[in-house]
C-alpha cells in the first residue's frame, strides 16, 4: 500500500517523478536478484592476486602470509605480459604438483623481492620470469625450488652468499639470468673406422702449475652471468675485495666461474696500489670465504724484481692481531 501511495502522491508532481520511483526499482530489483545468485551456491569468483593471497594466508606461516601480501600489492605494477606468464607458471607448477609450501612460496617471494628490494627494472624482470619458465619445464619440482630459493636470496641481498658468519655481496655490477642446456652428444657411427695413432703430448708434464691451460667447470641449468662484478668477502675477522672481474654463476650448483680481476691486501695494512694479485681464469664454491687461482700474477712494489705469476689462494681465517694478518 505504501508503495500506491507513493506512486499517486508522484502522480500529481509529474510524469518525471514516477520515471524516477521505476528506475529505483529496477535497480533493487538487480540488486536483489544479484544477491540471491550468490546465496544460490555461485562461489565468488577472487581476482588471480587475491586468490593467491588467501592460498598463502592459509598456511598460517609467517614467511607465507608475508610474500602473499607482497605478491598482491606488487601484481598492479607488473605489465599484461608478465602476469599472463606468471599464470601460465602457476598452471604448469600446480599441474606438476609443486607444493604450496616451499615451492610456490618461493617462486612469488623471488618476485616480490625482485620488484620491492633488488628495485629490478621491467627488461630485467621479464628475463628471469623467461628463465624461471624454462626451470620450471625442465627440471624438477626440488631443483626448480633451489633456483627459486636462490634468485630469492639474490634478490634480498645482492649476494651469492648471505649467511650469519659470511656474505658474499655483489658490487658494481650489470648481469643477467641465462639457462645453458647440458650438452648433446652425437651417436656413434654404426661402422667403426680406423682412427690414425696421435702421439700425446707430454710437454705439459713438467710444466708449473701457473703455466699449464685451465680447464674450467662445465656449468649447466640455470645461472646468472656478470659482464662485470666485484665480489666483497665479509667474514666476522675481514672484508676484502675481486675487483673488476666478470664471471658465471650457477644457481644450481652455488659455484662462480670467473676470468680477470684484482684481488689486494688492504684489509692487512697494504696500499692497493702496492700490492695485488691480478687474476687470470679461476673458479670457487660461494658456500667458503676461500678462493684459489692456479694462474694469476703478483705485484709487490719494492720488494719484488716486476711481476710474478704463481698459484692465489685466500681464506678468511680469525688472527689474533693486525702484525699475525700482516
Amino acid at each position: 500500500m505504501e508503495l500506491v501511495h507513493s506512486l499517486i502522491i508522484y502522480e500529481f508532481q509529474g510524469f518525471d517523478c514516477v520515471k524516477k520511483v521505476l528506475a529505483h526499482l529496477s535497480l533493487l530489483l538487480v540488486a536483489v536478484s544479484t544477491a540471491l545468485a550468490q546465496g544460490d551456491g555461485q562461489p565468488y569468483q577472487h581476482a588471480f592476486q587475491d586468490s593467491i593471497r588467501l592460498e598463502l594466508e592459509n598456511t598460517k606461516n609467517a614467511d607465507a602470509i608475508t610474500v602473499g601480501s607482497g605478491f598482491t600489492t606488487v601484481w598492479a605494477s607488473l605489465g599484461p605480459d608478465q602476469q599472463r606468464t606468471i599464470r601460465s607458471h602457476v598452471k604448469v607448477m600446480k599441474k606438476k604438483l609443486y607444493k604450496l609450501r616451499p615451492h610456490l612460496v618461493n617462486y612469488f617471494g623471488a618476485i616480490v623481492d625482485a620488484i620491492n628490494l633488488e628495485k629490478t627494472d621491467a627488461a630485467r624482470l621479464t628475463n628471469y620470469m623467461l628463465i624461471a619458465g624454462k626451470v620450471i619445464d625442465k627440471e624438477n619440482p626440488n631443483k626448480a625450488n633451489e633456483f627459486f630459493k636462490q634468485s630469492r636470496d639474490f634478490f634480498e641481498e645482492h649476494a651469492l652468499n648471505n649467511t650469519k658468519y659470511y656474505r658474499l655481496k655483489v658490487l658494481d655490477d650489470e648481469y643477467r639470468f641465462d639457462y645453458i642446456d647440458p650438452p648433446v652428444f652425437s651417436a656413434m657411427p654404426d661402422t667403426a673406422q680406423a682412427v690414425p695413432y696421435v702421439e700425446p703430448d707430454t710437454s705439459s708434464y713438467n710444466t708449473p702449475a701457473y703455466l699449464q691451460p685451465i680447464q674450467q667447470p662445465e656449468l649447466t641449468g640455470p645461472v646468472l652471468r656478470f659482464d662485470k662484478l666485484s665480489l666483497n668477502f665479509v667474514t666476522s675477522f675481514d672484508s676484502t675485495f675481486i675487483r673488476n672481474t666478470k664471471g658465471v654463476f650457477s644457481l644450481r650448483d652455488k659455484i662462480f666461474v670467473g676470468e680477470g680481476g684484482r684481488f689486494d691486501w688492504t684489509s692487512a695494512g697494504l696500499g692497493a696500489d702496492s700490492v695485488y694479485y691480478e687474476f687470470s681464469k679461476y673458479n670457487f664454491k660461494t658456500a667458503s670465504a676461500a678462493v684459489k687461482a692456479r694462474q694469476g700474477k703478483l705485484t709487490y712494489v719494492g720488494r719484488l724484481p716486476g711481476v710474478v705469476q704463481g698459484v692465489f689462494e685466500f681464506k678468511s681465517v680469525n688472527h689474533k692481531d693486525e702484525k699475525s694478518a700482516s
